[in-house]
């Protein structure tokens, strides 16, 4: 049973009094208190007015307070206080009284409160016999808004072992978060690097709202060139559309090539073959050759690295035995579209 709830954080002895038998309102036992010292008198016999200070609420954040609901009996008067830490200072507000009118539910009041992230409730007991056996109250925290930390392309995959040009499926990712852990959802737009605000296209189905932190879609379904995304988060699906709260996050620039590269200047002279690869938009990735129906091999870039989109490059051909040959040459871009040229080759 709790028969002294005291201010300071620590109740260090009890010592019963020589009058502890008179039955007066003498003090018949004695309470000291540590951190925060303090002597206290008790006695066995109710106090005209007594009260009761509830612990510190935290709501999270600073929060919109409702209404309280105290289960009680007899005379009781309500107060509430916020302020902004854990322990009650010098920046929280005054105690300010709670109207209670007598509801089904119990007394019930509106808290008129500023917004503040934590807050405590006194009750005094103004009549012999009163009691409170039970409070609630209600309170919203402020919703606080999502962020979206990073925005990146993922194009079409290919490996440097492919014979085929990589599918139009490309992936555009984002990492999101929200310090309330609402659901969010997410909308997802791209436009010409540099253009208006009216050029932004939305990805994704218009009957199903996006809620994964990645989308795909067809590179086709655009022309080709350098373009930026933007994924917008929203945490309307828990806080409605009115409350709902956003960010916006843009990724670096990436291409969108589907056009395969050019070759031209091929020319074979004695073992030497010798050609141009250039792209419009891509890096040339590498250029092979194939003799008749035996593997790709590398064909080699003439300044000593593929690194641009136009690139010079050259081939040596093996020993062939006698009679006609066929010699495709493939020039891949850096999104994994290519080109091939076959020539007729004498020996």
């Amino acid at each position: 049973a709790v028969v002294a709830d005291l201010d300071e954080r620590l109740a260090t002895s009890v010592c019963r009094t020589a009058t502890a038998k008179n039955r007066s309102k003498e003090p018949q036992f004695y309470a000291t208190a540590g951190q925060g010292a303090a002597v206290y008198g008790l006695t066995d016999t109710a106090p005209d007015v007594s009260h009761y200070t509830s612990e510190v609420f935290d709501a999270g954040q600073p929060a919109t307070y409702g209404g309280l609901v105290v289960r009680a009996a007899g005379s009781v008067r309500a107060e509430a206080r916020v302020g902004p830490t854990q322990e009650p200072d010098a920046r929280w507000g005054e105690w300010q009284a709670v109207t209670l009118s007598a509801t089904a539910q119990g007394l019930r009041g509106d808290l008129k409160l500023p917004s503040r992230r934590f807050a405590q409730f006194r009750f005094n007991l103004e009549s012999p016999g009163a009691e409170v056996r039970e409070f609630n109250f209600f309170y919203g925290p402020e919703n606080l808004a999502p962020m979206v930390s990073s925005v990146e392309f993922e194009g079409p995959d290919f490996d440097q072992e492919d014979d085929e040009e990589p599918d139009a499926s490309a992936k555009i990712t984002w990492h999101a978060t929200d310090d309330d852990d609402d659901e969010l959802m997410y909308t997802v737009r791209i436009r010409p690097e540099g253009s208006d605000d009216d050029a932004w296209i939305e990805l994704g189905p218009r009957d199903k709202t996006v809620t994964k932190e990645e989308l795909e879609f067809d590179v086709d379904s655009v022309p080709d060139g350098v373009y930026e995304a933007s994924v917008l988060a929203s945490d309307a699906p828990e806080n409605g559309t009115s409350r709902a709260r956003t960010d916006e996050e843009r990724s670096p620039p990436f291409i969108v090539d589907r056009s395969r590269p050019r070759l031209s200047q091929v020319r074979v002279d004695a073992s030497l073959v010798t050609g141009r690869a250039a792209d419009q938009l891509s890096n040339i990735h590498d250029v092979s050759f194939q003799i008749d129906d035996g593997p790709f091999l590398s064909a080699s870039p003439s300044d000593g690295l593929y690194d641009s989109p136009d690139e010079s490059f050259e081939l040596r051909l093996p020993d062939l035995p006698r009679g006609n040959h066929r010699l495709v040459i493939r020039a891949r871009d850096a999104v994994g579209n290519f080109a091939l040229s076959a020539t007729n080759l004498r020996r």
